[in-house]
């Protein structure tokens, strides 16, 4: 028979296989060592390859919770590991999500924050990746020093400012993981004008009003010119009108930056809490996952499209 622990942890292992990362890995029972010695073992451990992604840490509703936190938090810091979550029980909106920001300091995030992060966790400032990445400046600074006892005096001078270049201005640029995915643009913001319908909204974009349909939502039918309004199309237009009408937001596109009809495709974020509103109409069951075409976070939107389902939210209610 199945114990309450281990409901907890498969629920962990669903939620994990719904993030898509490259070269996914999801390991149960991981020892994790403290210096040279086994000093536990992490509930569930999700990698890319053999690099640890996030570790979680599995309790039951009346387990400690305050002693499960200073569990994961020794496992983070031991492997150093970017994120943690704390699944307390099977429901995921119970867990607890974290950020190890290194030194022992650790923030809570949103569930929202911690699927967008993790899915480009490459974009982030990894403390592994820090580390790997000064252990080989280090070993490369050690070929340098071998390289200019070999040289001649002029030769030295052109090796030290060389250094001097390559340490001012290009260190800051070689700590940054290359981008691997989408491209997020924080930079530019965006006033929504215009709810159309459940799945798209318009911008002034590049000085044109703009069609952006959200990527991966296929929300009921309102404004289509041969299909009459879909049940909660008209609840689905409002709900999206609440969330961003007048607000500004920001864009991640993913391979297609525009349809046939020439509408802007885009994950669309709100600006004020970065809101990650495509998968926020899944979410609330206003809409379904559009999976004609593939895309990024389909695994991702599929996995909350079954939760709202379970929960027989609005679209699935009948």
């Amino acid at each position: 028979m199945m114990t309450s622990h281990n409901r907890v942890v498969r629920s962990v292992k669903e939620y994990f296989e719904a993030l898509p990362i490259a070269g996914r890995v999801i390991d149960t029972e991981e020892p994790i060592s403290f210096g040279s010695k086994v000093g536990g073992f992490a509930d569930v451990v999700l990698r890319s390859n053999t690099r640890f992604v996030a570790i979680a840490e599995c309790k039951n509703p009346w387990d400690s919770s305050e002693a499960a936190k200073a569990q994961l938090k020794s496992y983070l810091c031991a492997t150093g590991t970017l994120f943690g979550v704390l699944a307390i029980g099977k429901d995921p909106r119970n867990w607890v999500f974290c950020e190890n920001q290194g030194g022992y300091y650790f923030r809570e995030v949103q569930k929202d924050d911690f699927e967008k992060r993790v899915s480009n966790w490459k974009q982030t400032s990894s403390i592994q990746y820090r580390e790997d990445t000064a252990r080989q400046w280090e070993n490369t600074a050690l070929q340098i020093k071998k390289s200019i006892r070999k040289w001649q005096v002029a030769s030295i001078a052109f090796a030290v400012l060389f250094i001097i270049f390559f340490t001012v201005v290009m260190w800051p640029k070689s700590i940054s993981p290359p981008s691997t995915s989408g491209f997020v643009d924080r930079d530019n913001l965006y006033q929504v004008v215009r709810i159309i319908d459940g799945d798209t909204v318009e911008i002034e974009y590049e000085g044109i009003l703009t069609s952006v349909q959200l990527i991966g939502v296929n929300a009921p039918e309102t404004v289509h010119p041969s299909k009459p309004v879909e049940p909660y199309g008209r609840e689905a237009t409002a709900f999206l009108q609440k969330l961003l009408l007048y607000k500004f937001v920001y864009f991640e596109f993913d391979e297609n930056k525009r349809d046939r009809y020439s509408r802007l495709l885009a994950y669309v974020y709100r600006d004020s809490d970065d809101l990650f509103v495509n998968i926020e109409v899944i979410q609330q069951g206003y809409g379904k996952v559009e999976d004609r075409f593939p895309f990024k976070y389909m695994k991702l939107f599929q996995y909350h499209e079954s939760q709202a389902r379970t929960a027989r939210k609005r679209l699935w209610s009948r």
